[in-house]
């Protein structure tokens, strides 16, 4: 086999499945496993303020983490729209293209919400600075000027973000995933996070993962390192009943538990490849990253 035909291994995939439409396909939970890499991402941007010597780590992964709570947000509104086109038999492709705010707005009314109650919180202000946010990063627009946000504390020069801008994020998909978590009947759509060492693994929600480990972690360092910070770390989620439109059993949450035959692999000897190779680079001409960026005409004028 090719690496590339693992590429269709359903094994261990988490989907809702539309009981009453059988012949539509399943819908991929594909937010479940964004939220478990932003997790390990915040953690290890948290760790790395912890324990820095001689300066402020602001988090070497805190715009692959920021970049993750996005991913969270967007498959977990979207996994929503989907189930609730499927119902009430509507063009996905019309609304998937809308805005991230346009899409939840979708939600609320095909879910037969109240607009009102829910603009009061101030979330669709959160959610659009986030996206102006996240976009700045991903097409680098920022050229030096600082970027106001009014409603969240986001940085205002986006490619310097710390872990403040992490912990935003997180805040803002959790008050979201916390709006929708129940609005299918007896389904809980909060994300799983997997715990776990090299002897077992266990799930808990993230809203619980946040409250009792993220937050508490991180407001622990920030004492260690005598600092402090603007952003409220706690808040009430508002929780939505669940929709009317959905009968209770008419969607189900799947996952495959059994891998099918041809993708078996045999138990292979823990090796290290990669060790030698890296021993070779990092001895090679070149001793620093700097002066790999140093031309030789640069070199000569410096003689």
């Amino acid at each position: 086999m090719h690496i590339e035909d693992y590429r269709q291994n359903d094994y261990q995939q988490l989907v809702l499945a539309v009981l009453s439409h059988s012949d539509k396909s399943n819908i991929e939970l594909t937010f479940n496993e964004y939220s478990n890499h932003g997790f390990a991402n915040t953690m290890f941007d948290i760790q790395d303020l912890e324990n820095q010597d001689n300066y402020i780590n602001n988090g070497r992964r805190n715009i692959v983490s920021v970049s993750m709570w996005f991913l969270a947000l967007e498959a977990y509104i979207n996994a929503i729209c989907k189930v609730t086109c499927v119902i009430k038999q509507l063009n996905i492709d019309e609304i998937i293209n809308k805005e991230i705010s346009g899409r939840i707005v979708f939600l609320i009314e095909e879910l037969e919400y109240n607009k009102f109650n829910i603009q009061k919180t101030g979330i669709f202000n959160r959610v659009n600075e986030f996206r102006k946010f996240r976009n700045e990063i991903f097409h680098d627009r920022h050229s030096g000027d600082e970027i106001k946000f009014k409603n969240t504390l986001f940085s205002s020069k986006p490619n310097r973000g710390s872990q403040i801008d992490v912990f935003q994020s997180l805040k803002i998909f959790l008050e979201i995933a916390s709006l929708f978590r129940y609005s299918i009947p007896g389904l809980d759509l909060m994300p799983n996070i997997a715990i776990g060492n090299e002897k077992q693994i266990k799930f808990a929600k993230l809203d619980q993962v946040y409250s009792r480990f993220l937050a508490p972690y991180f407001q622990r360092v920030l004492i260690k390192r005598s600092l402090k910070t603007k952003l409220d770390l706690s808040f009430t989620l508002y929780e939505l009943k669940p929709s009317t439109i959905f009968n209770l059993g008419q969607i189900v949450i799947m996952m495959k538990i059994k891998q099918d035959e041809k993708y078996n692999i045999s138990n292979l000897e823990k090796t290290n490849l990669g060790e030698e190779l890296y021993k070779l680079i990092f001895n090679s001409e070149f001793s620093t990253v700097a002066e790999s960026f140093i031309t030789d005409e640069l070199r000569n004028i410096t003689k």
